[in-house]
This record gives C-alpha cells, sequence and structure tokens, in this order.
C-alpha cells in the first residue's frame, strides 16, 4: 500500500511538472506578442488623451475670443471670462500632457516598459 501511495504521490508530481514546463513554454513564446500589443495599446491610448486635450484647448481658446468679444462689447466684467477659460484649461493641458508617454513609446520603449513594470510593482506593494 505504502508502494501504491508512493507511485501516484509520483505520478501526480510528474504531471504537475509537466504542466508547469508546458505554462512556461506558452509564456516564453506569448511574452513578445503581449508586450508589443500592450506597447501599441498605451501608445494609441495617450495618442488619443493627446489629441483631445489639444482639441480641448483649441476650443477653449476659439471659445474664449468668442467669450472676450462679448464680455468687451456687454461691459460686464471680466469674472465669466476668467472662469470660462480658467477651468476648463486644466484638464485639457492634463489630456494634452500624455504626448510625452506616447513620444516616450515611440523613441525608447524598453525605458517605457521599465517606468511602466516599476508602476506595477510600486502600486502592488
Amino acid at each position: 500500500m505504502n508502494e501504491a501511495l508512493q507511485n501516484t504521490v509520483n505520478d501526480i508530481l510528474q504531471g504537475a511538472i509537466a504542466q508547469a514546463t508546458k505554462g512556461a513554454e506558452f509564456l516564453q513564446e506569448q511574452i513578445p506578442d503581449v508586450v508589443q500589443q500592450l506597447l501599441a495599446w498605451k501608445l494609441a491610448e495617450a495618442s488619443i488623451k493627446t489629441v483631445l486635450g489639444v482639441l480641448g484647448i483649441v476650443a477653449v481658446v476659439w471659445a474664449g475670443k468668442r467669450l472676450w468679444r462679448w464680455v468687451r462689447n456687454e461691459d460686464c466684467g471680466m469674472e465669466p471670462m476668467v472662469a470660462f477659460l480658467v477651468l476648463p484649461l486644466f484638464p485639457c493641458i492634463a489630456l494634452a500632457s500624455n504626448f510625452l508617454d506616447a513620444v516616450k513609446i515611440v523613441v525608447a520603449p524598453k525605458v517605457w516598459l521599465l517606468e511602466y513594470a516599476a508602476g506595477l510593482v510600486r502600486n502592488a506593494g
């Protein structure tokens, strides 16, 4: 009975080792593709945020010019102008700052990956 138990444990361990080996081989095959897809997605995400931020800045400037003409003609003071221009610029500038991420992904993808991995480790621990 003891020998049967040892054989069963041995079979289970051999199966686990074989599955772990298959898993490691699968990861080795898939990691380059996953990294490339991650870089492509993060580049697209940063580019979209940059474009939205720039469009937002352009829209605020355009609306500010129109508001400036209206304030100048109506003679109602500068408070609406300041509130309208300053408040929307902050999120637009934050979105446009993603431009640096897009440039870093294109110019130095390995550096970006290291910083991304470091951020994941920092947030996990």
